[in-house]
């Protein structure tokens, strides 16, 4: 039954028998924390203040 409404209930609950309640919810926040741990431009201050984004003293507009 592959991509009928009963087929993915089907799957979801054999993944929640094998891997557990929170099964989606885990591999949904290890996805999103393995692409890029500093989201936006935390990790990256010099970026930001080229182009007006916030600082620590506030939104900054970009210098033409």
């Amino acid at each position: 039954m592959p991509n009928t409404k009963a087929g993915g209930i089907k799957v979801r609950e054999t993944l929640y028998a094998k891997y557990g309640e929170d099964y989606f919810r885990n591999i949904g926040g290890a996805g999103g924390i393995k692409s890029n741990p500093l989201k936006g431009f935390g990790s990256n201050r010099e970026l930001a203040s080229k182009m007006g984004k916030a600082t620590k003293r506030g939104v900054q507009r970009a210098k033409a």
